[in-house]
């Protein structure tokens, strides 16, 4: 006997696909997740077919419609082609125009469209309360409208006088779902998962609701319902096929790979200091790896990574670390690293932190170092004054004081040496 697939099983194995596939890359593979969620990337062309698909099977439905649905649907057809447009910053990103002035100096991301006028990559108020407000109408038409249509005469009289095509109750994942991923409340651009789920439950309210609404006896009603599965189907498998190869050309041209990987490395970068926040550190220290390596030595990445491994006990990345830091602080005016500021650095760094073995290492290099210096340039102050701070450490009282007066006599204006001697007198008194 041959099995027709429903449309409510259909979209609950769709559902089950989109936020299962996205909470386990989430959780298990998030490089694979921000891949998938970032911006020109899989999800957001899956968005953008979906509400193509949902303007054509709007606008084809108030074609053939009578009565007060049509103007319903004609409105859900100019919001599904206003969403698609502004996906694509109404064609700019496909044809690469300039950015008129208007929107360049205004919109928060610089692109040409309207929904950054208000909403772009920070938290502002503007934003939360569309966030708020988007959120409780997802949950006013997709939960509370079907519930009370089923349940209050009055209410399906109203629905059927204004026209409004409601939701299939079975959808209500969708829209719940959708309604908390708005929120954005674990700043994991969930958002995007959100407007997957809008675009799918609207383009399946459409093909099943308006298909039903033709049809009159229960054996038509029955077969349509088995099309309706298999079209469903149909235009995802479609859209996943459309989203994966636009994003795979796209990556495959010169310039679109660069800007795809720029974007993917932010996201990573961002990731790491959401991960840091919530005290995950084996994953932000993984992320600030992977940042590092496309960008090696930008400074936020490496105290970022130094942060993590020193939380994670990790002593030999917590020096590398800490030893490339230095480095970039250390370096001359002709870009050259002061080794000796490294080693001096790095064995005060690992003192604080407990780690005397090691620093005890670096200090006897920086000493080695202090005193070749001080040989090879006797009539330089700061060469002297260097070796005294290091005897100073070390805990050798009287050979930091004899250098630090051999400073002060190599050049007696200079306050700094004698306040040296002044408070090493002090305390050893």
């Amino acid at each position: 006997m041959r099995v027709n697939p429903t449309p409510k099983l259909i979209a609950w194995l769709l559902f089950a696909l989109i936020s299962g596939g996205a909470l386990a890359l989430a959780s298990w593979y998030p490089l694979g997740y921000i891949r998938f969620t970032y911006e020109d990337l899989y999800a957001e062309w899956a968005q953008f077919y979906l509400f193509v698909f949902l303007f054509v099977a709007a606008a084809r439905a108030a074609w053939r419609l009578r009565g007060p649905q049509r103007h319903f649907l004609l409105l859900l057809a100019m919001l599904a082609l206003y969403t698609f447009m502004e996906e694509i910053s109404w064609g700019q990103r496909l044809l690469a125009f300039e950015t008129p002035y208007l929107f360049e100096q205004y919109n928060l991301q610089q692109e040409t469209n309207l929904h950054n006028f208000f909403a772009g990559p920070l938290r502002t108020w503007t934003k939360t309360v569309l966030e708020w407000a988007l959120a409780g109408a997802l949950l006013m038409y997709g939960l509370a409208l079907p519930l009370l249509e089923r349940r209050s005469r009055t209410v399906r009289h109203w629905i059927a006088r204004l026209g409004v095509v409601t939701p299939p109750a079975w959808l209500a994942p969708y829209f719940l779902t959708a309604a908390v991923c708005e929120l954005s409340l674990l700043h994991f651009n969930e958002a995007e998962i959100a407007e997957l789920l809008v675009a799918s439950s609207l383009l399946i309210t459409v093909i099943v609701k308006t298909a039903r609404s033709e049809s009159r006896s229960a054996p038509v009603r029955r077969a349509t319902e088995a099309t309706d599965g298999r079209s469903i189907a149909g235009v995802f498998l479609l859209a996943a096929l459309l989203s994966a190869g636009t994003t795979q050309l796209i990556y495959h041209s010169p310039a679109g790979r660069q800007a795809l990987e720029e974007r993917v490395l932010a996201g990573v970068e961002k990731f790491a200091r959401r991960y840091e926040n919530r005290g995950n550190w084996a994953r932000a220290a993984e992320f600030y790896a992977i940042a590092d390596a496309a960008h090696p030595g930008r400074r936020s990445i490496l105290l970022g990574l130094a942060r993590s491994y020193q939380a994670l006990q990790d002593e030999a990345r917590y020096r590398a670390v800490h030893l490339r830091l230095l480095a970039q602080q250390s370096r001359d005016a002709d870009g050259h690293t002061d080794q000796f500021a490294v080693e001096f650095s790095l064995a005060q760094s690992l003192t604080r932190v407990g780690q005397h073995a090691a620093a005890r290492q670096h200090l006897e290099q920086a000493k080695a170092l202090a005193m070749a210096r001080a040989a090879a340039n006797p009539d330089d102050p700061e060469a002297h004054y260097w070796l005294g701070r290091v005897y100073q450490f070390a805990g050798d009282q009287a050979a930091a004081l004899a250098q630090y007066r051999q400073a002060a006599s190599l050049s007696p204006e200079r306050a700094k040496y004698e306040r040296a001697i002044a408070l090493l007198t002090v305390r050893g008194q």
